[in-house]
């Protein structure tokens, strides 16, 4: 059998809110296949956690497809643009190559905790791979002490004016 996400059908292999690993075994000519717009909801807490599909088979972008980039529950963030994550794991062949896809930050729109403009998706044997993305959380054991305007204005959002260098909303 073969298994399609199309016309914005959508897979997320952990829980809603938290990263897993959705294990396929498909035995039709084409597998996983995404169409017309899939939507694969990728999620990632840390460079050790994050979502995966892992397919005994073949996996097929026929077309354009969507992977939606959001935070797990319980996210520590610490990941950088140098990791490099199996989002799809494979034992049989990638028709097509990766088609055209859109990496969609919808999810995170707005947190500037994450920076994704360096996304992107590379197709390696066995395994579609994301790397380029950027997700820190801030430190919360830090402590942030007003320096009483030594930027020059009293604005709490320059960062000068803060011991650390960033303002306790936007760290450093």
């Amino acid at each position: 059998r073969d298994v399609y996400f199309r016309n914005n059908g959508r897979i997320n292999p952990g829980d809603i809110d938290s990263a897993g690993t959705l294990n396929m075994t498909l035995s039709g000519g084409n597998g996983l296949m995404f169409q017309n717009n899939g939507v694969y909801e990728w999620e990632v807490g840390d460079p050790a956690t994050f979502d995966q599909i892992a397919v005994d088979g073949n996996v097929n972008f026929d077309s354009t497809w969507i992977l939606r980039l959001s935070e797990a529950a319980g996210a520590v963030g610490g990941v950088d643009p140098s990791d490099t994550f199996d989002i799809i794991t494979h034992t049989g062949t990638l028709a097509d190559g990766l088609q055209s896809y859109v990496i969609d930050g919808s999810a995170i729109a707005g947190n500037t905790l994450w920076d994704i403009s360096g996304a992107t998706l590379t197709a390696v044997p066995g395994a579609i791979q994301l790397s380029g993305i950027e997700f820190e959380l801030a430190n919360f054991n830090d402590v942030y002490t007003w320096d009483d305007g030594d930027a020059g204005d009293s604005n709490w959002a320059t960062a000068p004016n803060w011991d650390l260098g960033g303002d306790p909303a936007t760290p450093p």
